[in-house]
């Protein structure tokens, strides 16, 4: 008897824990459909691209880094001449960003591209990297260069710059040749840059993956030059 009477119960039960999973089921469907529509680059990387700032953004942090100055000028003078002390609260309310107004609807004057390479940081890569750190112009960009590198090409790199350390030095340790950085200059974004910088990118292309080559070689052909840089950041650097 005692069955019989809760099996309405248990029915609905499991009725609501199995549409309940069929809920979950079909979110993760959704998503991973929205994930499969993802833009993606001639060589096959997903990407999404979203606006980092609009151009109401620009002009807001624009407009209140100068009423900030102005203020803590004011506030210094009025201090120094042993005045009160109480505009360092008003300049600090004056200094604290509050864009909050701009809409979605403004301009955007800088893209966000986030790549989703399809492979893990590489770890001996990772550790080889860190362990040439002292060696290095910038060891925090070794997470990005686990992603980005050729694994082996990576180890020989490091390997190098701990045998010749010296920061410096940015081309001592890489391969020659390379095409990455003439495609840049050729993209007309790098007009008035010194060489140097461009030289290196030729020769540390030599040690991406060829997936990343080839989203970067898409970057520098995307013609508007905020678009460019935009996407080579994302592209280089995908642990900003």
């Amino acid at each position: 008897m005692t069955t019989r009477r809760h099996a309405p119960i248990a029915a609905a039960f499991l009725a609501l824990t199995l549409s309940a999973c069929a809920s979950f089921v079909d979110g993760d469907a959704h998503e991973a459909d929205a994930r499969d529509n993802r833009p993606r680059t001639p060589g096959g990387i997903p990407y999404t691209k979203v606006c980092a700032r609009t151009q109401c953004q620009t002009e807001c942090q624009a407009e209140q880094a100068q009423e900030c100055s102005e203020c803590n000028s004011a506030c210094w003078a009025v201090m120094t001449g042993g005045g009160s002390t109480s505009c360092v609260s008003t300049c600090a309310y004056a200094c604290t960003p509050n864009c909050g107004y701009c809409s979605d609807d403004s301009p955007c004057v800088q893209s966000k591209y986030d790549f989703d390479y399809p492979w893990e940081p590489d770890a001996t890569s990772t550790n080889t990297c860190t362990l040439a750190g002292a060696c290095l112009r910038d060891p925090g960009w070794c997470a990005n260069d686990s992603v980005t590198l050729d694994p082996e090409k990576a180890v020989q790199y490091y390997s190098c710059k701990q045998s010749h350390c010296d920061p410096l030095d940015f081309l001592g340790c890489l391969p020659p040749g390379g095409d990455l950085g003439s495609k840049a200059r050729a993209s007309g974004c790098w007009d008035g840059f010194p060489d140097d910088p461009l030289t290196h990118l030729n020769g540390w292309s030599q040690l991406l993956r060829p997936e990343v080559q080839e989203t970067l070689a898409w970057c520098y052909s995307l013609g508007d030059c905020a678009e460019v840089h935009a996407c080579e950041e994302g592209a280089r650097y995908p642990y900003p």
